[in-house]
């Protein structure tokens, strides 16, 4: 049986969550066992019932909350400051970059998937057990993949007609941008029609089971680390390249070079090159991993406010309302509010990008986050996590966006 089936590390940690017992079996004995396990959840399993999901929540709860939620807020403070530094939060830059007519945008995913790329390698190894635990917040492979397609091209339509994404709407909102508060409150109306209606669980959406893991190394039975740090070095490379073509400082606005060239400090400079902005985002996986057992992602954050508030009672948006593996993303993207608002002030920056007009702003945050839930996944947790993490429905849809 073992030759027929190698056991992936979350059937592996599947099969330590048995009980105390195993730590005296063999290793065949316990490869057995994990081999059980594995036929057992691939057979009965559905939509987010896997054990490997079941064990992360329950790891999750026996979190203590304060640690999580003064991790989670520090997490978002450096979110906040890196999308304001990073000149991305513009929505020039979005529209901009969807017409490849200014890579600030690029430069940024690059920088943040590199780094991801690398902290989950090392982590991969350092770490096995809670590497295998924070993959299951993004296993979507019960999302089908026309459902990915469509909803990754809505999440993407929606980004460039409000000049935004989930996760940085809020800093948005806090570094002065025109109308980003309308991007807001959009975006929490998707969110709550999208958890009342009962649309995440149509059938055209999902899968009944999952024949197969989601992740390219566990497909190819190549471990992670060597597929993860080889991934982090091109993209470090492409990113030197595209930097030696295109110079960051020549993609801002006229105002903000002339800012450059007078500020004295780090924090009085309007923007920073997007590359580091990036890589800063790509280093908040690891406390996302080893506190909260997850990974960078924030639309989960919207249906979770307004499932809550309006005490949502769907088999949707009643998963969402409650616990802290759910509320610490709601610390984290309101605290990137308070993050784009300090950096934004030390630099004399607020208030200086453009928005879009209200129309846009609602109709766009709505189209995005209702594509980003029907795709179960956004920018953050399908671009940066998801495609660092080798999901393959994630690898579909970040050129779908």
């Amino acid at each position: 049986r073992p030759g027929k089936h190698t056991p992936s590390q979350g059937d592996w940690l599947a099969a330590r969550s048995v009980g105390p017992s195993l730590e005296t079996m063999s290793p065949q004995a316990e490869l057995d066992c994990a081999f059980r396990n594995s036929v057992t959840q691939r057979r009965n399993q559905q939509p987010n019932g896997s054990k490997a999901s079941q064990d992360r929540k329950t790891a999750e709860t026996q979190l203590p909350v304060p640690l999580v939620a003064a991790t989670a807020v520090a997490m978002g403070l450096l979110f906040g400051v890196a999308f304001s530094k990073s000149y991305v939060y513009a929505p020039e830059s979005v529209r901009a970059q969807m017409l490849f007519r200014n890579f600030i945008m690029l430069k940024t995913f690059f920088g943040a998937l590199a780094m991801s790329f690398l902290v989950f390698a090392v982590l991969s190894m350092a770490a096995p057990r809670r590497f295998a635990l924070s993959r299951t917040s993004s296993d979507t492979a019960y999302i089908g993949v026309k459902s990915t397609v469509f909803g990754a091209f809505l999440l993407g339509t929606g980004m460039t007609v409000a000049g935004t994404c989930p996760g940085m709407m809020l800093a948005q909102v806090g570094s002065g941008v025109e109308n980003a508060a309308w991007v807001f409150a959009g975006a929490l109306l998707s969110a709550l029609v999208f958890s009342w209606s009962g649309f995440g669980k149509v059938p055209c959406c999902y899968t009944t089971t999952k024949e197969k893991t989601p992740f390219v190394d566990e497909r190819t039975k190549i471990p992670y680390h060597r597929i993860g740090f080889p991934a982090a070095a091109g993209l470090f490379a492409a990113l030197a390249l595209l930097e030696f073509a295109i110079p960051w400082q020549g993609e801002l606005p006229k105002a903000f070079q002339e800012r450059l060239k007078t500020a004295s400090t780090l924090f009085e400079m309007p923007a920073w090159p997007p590359s580091l902005s990036g890589m800063i985002i790509g280093l908040l996986q690891i406390p996302a991993i080893l506190i909260m057992n997850g990974s960078v992602g924030c639309s989960s954050a919207y249906c979770t406010m307004v499932s809550a508030a309006t005490g949502c009672k769907t088999s949707y948006g009643s998963k969402f309302a409650n616990g802290i593996r759910n509320w610490w993303k709601v610390f984290f993207v309101v605290s990137a509010i308070f993050g784009a608002l300090s950096s934004s002030q030390m630099s004399g920056t607020f208030g200086d990008a453009s928005g879009v007009s209200v129309p846009m702003a609602i109709a766009g945050a709505f189209i995005m986050i209702w594509g980003a839930r029907y795709a179960d996944g956004c920018t953050s947790g399908h671009g940066i996590s998801g495609f660092s993490m080798l999901n393959l429905n994630s690898l579909i849809a970040m050129p779908v966006m």
